[in-house]
């Protein structure tokens, strides 16, 4: 089979979806797409805007999140795919540890449970996506995979990094995010997670940048819709690459098997011109330039001593001769020298499409290690906060003295705080009542709230990055 191309005036423009992904009516591996939290809904939603030929969604998704305002603002997933958490519909206000009960709220477990076996029924895997900053998904995405886990299904995470400059959403992405990467992802069969896919924020925003100042973002598209669009496209297509045909073939098992290895993945995407003079070792440094520079959503990763698998996906023009058996070989041999670990599992593979001169490279890499900015959150976090301690101290310091004069204040009632039971209907009342603040009673002790546990999972076996992390999860998520 053949691609459609559409016309060779090929683009690359950054969210925009290939023509022969548009045009294909097959799929190689059928998943759903739940998000959670604002973030995460807002990915599902991109995800649903993929149609086929008959405008019918490719994928089923569902979106789950405590405030009802974010479910009414998504605009392609269908409304009895939405579900709101009871008892938590004005948002969890950033707070990871309201995110968490939110969750596992006895009005809810039940409910998020029957609703993902309900959607993912007909599905073969299941991506999970959550933005890590807030409350509800980034307290309830670690919960969710281990739920998820129970359909049996391959279970993929997609994680957004904030932005840098936010103290407190790099702190609650950096909880959220160590354990989930210590203790639930892995190959081995008690890690639920097999597939994490990190889009940081910040480089997708900088891309988002350079690109509208070229013109290659649609009027009106925000930097989030950019950013969910891309990611989208990128999967979908490398989801119908492998229905194509060819001598030498990237069928739908070897990409489930790159996909779900249980590491940390990332995709790589380029547009190169393929003229007659289009040789061997033109091809082997095109591929190698866009498996190290042509990542798409994160950035900063250590191939050479990561990666644990990998896939290079060629879309050639037809009846050319840019790509045949043995190009692959030379590719594969210069990509197993370069990066070791894909001596253990390459998958290679080139479908036709009828572009005339143009070649479309697609590659993914499972690497045990995170993108940089993921590595090094932890200092990243540490160094804001100094930052910010610095500046408390800096106002500590800077008294304002008046100048002594007759309208200067003698003296100010220092504030003690509320009683427990709340302020007093007025300060000034001649005739205090119970709550007044002026009136000398016995404190009422406030109600103590036991908090659910967060489940314990066990000590990591492998090196990671927050090995050195000393920080207080539960006492944070609770501030």
């Amino acid at each position: 089979m053949t691609f459609r191309a559409g016309n060779d005036h090929v683009s690359l423009l950054p969210v925009q979806l290939q023509s022969f992904a548009q045009q294909s009516t097959q799929i190689a591996l059928p998943w759903t797409v739940i998000g959670l939290g604002a973030g995460g809904g807002k990915i599902a939603d991109a995800f649903a805007n993929i149609r086929n030929r008959n405008n019918q969604p490719v994928y089923p998704t569902l979106a789950i999140n405590s405030y009802l305002g974010d479910l009414t603002a998504l605009n392609h997933i269908p409304e009895n795919h939405r579900l709101g958490l009871i008892g938590y519909e004005n948002g969890c206000g950033h707070s990871p540890y309201k995110g968490y009960q939110a969750l596992n709220d006895a009005r809810n477990k039940d409910r998020v449970w029957e609703k993902i076996n309900a959607v993912s029924a007909s599905s073969q895997a299941i991506w999970l996506a959550a933005s890590l900053g807030g409350g509800t998904g980034t307290g309830g995405i670690g919960e969710l995979i281990t739920w998820a886990a129970y359909t049996q299904k391959p279970i993929g995470a997609i994680l957004t990094l904030p932005r840098r400059g936010n103290l407190e959403e790099l702190g609650n992405a950096l909880d959220a995010l160590a354990p989930i990467y210590n203790d639930l992802l892995g190959p081995e069969p008690d890690r639920p997670l097999k597939s994490l896919i990190i889009v940081d924020n910040e480089k997708v925003y900088q891309d988002y940048l350079v690109d509208k100042a070229a013109g290659q973002v649609p009027d009106g598209m925000d930097w989030m819709t950019y950013a969910n669009t891309k990611l989208a496209h990128i999967l979908h297509e490398l989801n119908v690459i492998p229905t194509g045909a060819s001598d030498v073939n990237f069928d739908p098992e070897d990409f489930r098997k790159v996909l779900f290895s249980g590491g940390s993945v990332t995709f790589a995407k380029q547009l190169v011109r393929a003229d007659a003079t289009f040789g061997d070792h033109q091809l082997k440094n095109e591929v190698l330039s866009t498996v190290v520079g042509g990542n798409v959503l994160a950035s900063g990763f250590d191939f050479e001593t990561g990666v644990i698998a990998g896939a290079v996906c060629l879309m050639v023009p037809e009846n050319s001769r840019v790509a045949n058996v043995n190009s692959l070989e030379v590719v594969s041999d210069e990509l197993k020298t370069q990066f070791p670990g894909l001596r253990a599992c390459l998958q290679q593979g080139y479908t036709m499409w009828d572009s005339k001169n143009h070649m479309l490279i697609y590659s993914i890499m499972s690497l045990n290690t995170l993108p940089e900015r993921g590595q090094y959150l932890k200092v990243e976090h540490e160094a804001m906060r100094t930052e910010q301690e610095a500046l408390l101290n800096r106002r500590a310091m800077t008294r304002i003295e008046h100048t002594g004069g007759a309208s200067a204040p003698r003296h100010v009632a220092p504030f003690a705080g509320f009683p427990a039971n709340g302020p007093a209907v007025s300060p000034f009342s001649t005739f205090p009542a119970n709550n007044s603040p002026f009136m000398s009673k016995p404190e009422t002790q406030p109600m103590v709230y036991q908090p659910i546990e967060p489940p314990v999972y066990p000590t990591p076996s492998r090196p990671n990055p927050f090995a050195e992390l000393l920080i207080n999860k539960k006492s944070r998520m609770m501030e």
